[in-house]
């Protein structure tokens, strides 16, 4: 059975290499505590603006579902702490919803299997400044502002159609309310709860 899986996965991995990956899956995106701390200074159970960002110029880092499995193999690749990073999940057909998809999810499978690349999605400014002084320079305030609007409306997008999976909130080091508890949250949300309906990996207590 092992062997069968996996060259399945073997094939899966060759045909998805470099292209987008299939509109009925999800993807998952670590978040790290400093991000939610830094927006949500009230800390409450939402989904920030400032947790999408293109971090290099070259997409927005996220893993495959399909092939990470458990989001908890998300949340602690190259060492992290389970304490300091949380997980969202996105529907891959909700991302590219967003102006006749103008965002692709490709799997570049770059350092390991399922990592995959959001394109589409605008540096900030500041990141333009940083990356290519000169570039920046000769960008029209016109075509800065262009720019920003763009990666605004984006990230309102992803806000819209992101969800929790492992909250940061599970946290101790966010300081979450007394009360909080994410199985509540599930039970509030639809989309969350049927999520977790046909996976196998448990609810985060």
């Amino acid at each position: 059975m092992g062997v069968i899986l996996a060259k399945a996965s073997s094939k899966l991995l060759k045909k998805f290499l470099n292209k987008e990956i299939p509109d009925d899956d999800y993807i998952f995106r670590r978040v790290p505590l400093s991000i939610f701390l830094e927006c949500r200074p009230d800390h409450k159970f939402v989904i920030c603006p400032q947790f999408f960002r293109n971090e290099n110029g070259d997409g927005m880092s996220v893993d495959w579902e399909r092939l990470c499995k458990d989001p908890k193999v998300t949340q602690t690749r190259n060492g992290k702490q389970p304490d300091t990073h949380g997980i969202i999940f996105l529907s891959v057909f909700d991302v590219k919803k967003f102006r006749e998809q103008l965002l692709k999810i490709i799997n570049d499978q770059m350092n390991y299997n399922c990592h995959c690349l959001v394109q589409g999605i605008p540096m900030s400014l500041g990141q333009l400044e940083r990356k290519n002084k000169s570039a920046f320079k000769k960008l029209s305030n016109e075509e800065r502002s262009r720019l920003h609007s763009l990666l605004v409306t984006i990230r309102e997008h992803l806000c819209d159609h992101a969800y929790w999976i492992i909250p940061i909130l599970n946290s101790k080091l966010a300081n979450p309310p007394s009360d909080f508890k994410y199985q509540d949250e599930v039970k509030k949300n639809k989309k969350i709860e049927k999520f977790f309906s046909t996976r196998k990996f448990p609810i985060p207590s």
